[in-house]
């Protein structure tokens, strides 16, 4: 949830009304994230007049960069292929403790 507030703040929505429905958040949860991203230093609020606005920090676009480099990084792996090509298809599901049957 934390990079997809990064990712709007980056796309352009400032206020956190836009943030909110951009980013799919409850209120109340959008404000918690808020409040976390200024205390680590990823995002920073300003006023304007009686409005606050929130902006990506140096920090909050140095994660956001790592975390597309992630994503891009995963999608090498091609998870797809455990699936056989359909993302919807269940992985085999496997108990701890308990040895899977051999084929």
């Amino acid at each position: 949830m934390a990079c997809d507030i990064l990712a709007v703040i980056s796309a352009g929505a400032k206020r956190p009304t836009r943030i909110m429905y951009r980013a799919n958040l409850p209120w109340k949860a959008l404000l918690m994230y808020l409040e976390v991203l200024m205390r680590h230093g990823f995002v920073s609020r300003q006023f304007e007049g009686t409005s606050a606005t929130y902006h990506l920090t140096s920090r909050g676009l140095t994660a956001l960069s790592h975390y597309y480099d992630l994503r891009e990084d995963m999608t090498i792996l091609r998870l797809d292929t455990l699936t056989g090509g359909t993302p919807d298809a269940k992985l085999p599901s496997f108990q701890v403790g308990v040895e899977p049957p051999l084929a």
